[in-house]
């Protein structure tokens, strides 16, 4: 018992450890690309903050293996790892941080979420900063986002300057409008005269459009420029549950890798450590980026069942 919390108490430290390295170098970078802008010192260090936490939440598996590495270097510095695994083995290990685990692989597969409620914090804050003479609104459906800008509005004769509506299905823009002559409603834009394009092919139109829009005019009246609303279902669908197997069999395996036999000695080669498991991390993050138009989620079995292997050949072979 006392080994299982001397272990539970490193990785812990080294998940402070990485956290705040990483932290640290996203603020550095956020912050000098901020000083430019015309904000207070105490606005600009607060979105510099987000921006950093938002960037750990995009590299969450990234971040479980700088602690599992900083894990394995800390215990190789004085032979204690050969002592850990000379009276726990891999399953036991695994089994100790597997709460670590599950919790990465839940943050990986639900990071949208986390950095979507950072992005409203971060906007809000922007909103209190500036004088924007806009109001953007963006409306999420399931596999569709839809973008209202509107520039120098006047609600007392409801009427604006500009206006763009782009529609975003499944990462790809649909169709886009901008439009010059224009009236609102309650829940409705009116337009007379527009150019819209779709399929690549600009056309003029002088027809009445109309586009709906609930709590149109509640939502231009208020403070904040920037409006974030999620209608989408939240549904867990075939992808989100090979995501979740997936990484988690990522997380375990990059834990096997480090705590092998092999790689228990300070002589051995920790820069063909880091490579090897470099190289999982972003073939993974590669497999749920690329979008195939057919056989996608046979695309991602055959690369689940790929660290599948890995991990089955470094579970019982060293």
């Amino acid at each position: 018992m006392k080994l299982n919390n001397f272990l539970i108490k490193k990785f812990i430290i080294s998940l402070f450890i990485s956290n705040l390295t990483c932290l640290l170098v996203f603020f550095i970078f956020s912050i000098i690309g901020n000083l430019g802008e015309n904000f207070s010192f105490f606005r600009i260090f607060t979105i510099s903050t987000i921006n950093s936490m938002q960037l750990i939440f995009y590299i969450p598996t990234f971040i479980l293996f700088l602690t599992i590495f900083i894990l394995w270097y800390l215990l190789n510095i004085k032979n204690e790892i050969v002592i850990i695994r000379q009276f726990l083995s891999k399953a036991k290990i695994l089994f100790i941080l597997l709460i670590f685990i599950i919790s990465f692989t839940i943050i990986e597969t639900r990071k949208d979420f986390f950095i979507d409620n950072l992005e409203k914090i971060k906007m809000s804050l922007l909103d209190k900063e500036k004088n924007f003479n806009y109001k953007l609104i963006v409306l999420k459906e399931q596999n569709t986002e839809k973008y209202f800008l509107f520039t120098d509005i006047d609600l007392e004769n409801k009427t604006f300057k500009n206006f763009n509506f782009y529609e975003i299905v499944n990462d790809k823009i649909k169709n886009s409008i901008y439009a010059e002559k224009q009236s609102l409603a309650s829940n409705s834009i009116y337009l007379s005269e527009y150019y819209m394009l779709n399929n690549n092919i600009i056309n003029k139109n002088e027809y009445l459009k109309t586009i709906k829009l609930n709590n149109l005019i509640k939502l231009l009246k208020n403070n904040n420029h920037t409006h974030i609303i999620e209608t989408k279902k939240e549904s867990m669908n075939i992808k989100i549950y090979q995501k979740l197997f997936h990484f988690l069999l990522l997380n375990c395996l990059i834990i096997l890798i480090l705590f092998n036999h092999s790689t228990l000695f300070k002589k051995d080669n920790s820069i063909k450590i880091l490579v090897i498991c470099i190289f999982f991390i972003i073939y993974s993050y590669s497999l749920f980026t690329i979008n195939l138009q057919t056989n996608n989620l046979i695309f991602i079995f055959i690369g689940t069942f790929f660290i599948f292997l890995h991990l089955i050949r470094n579970f019982f072979y060293e």
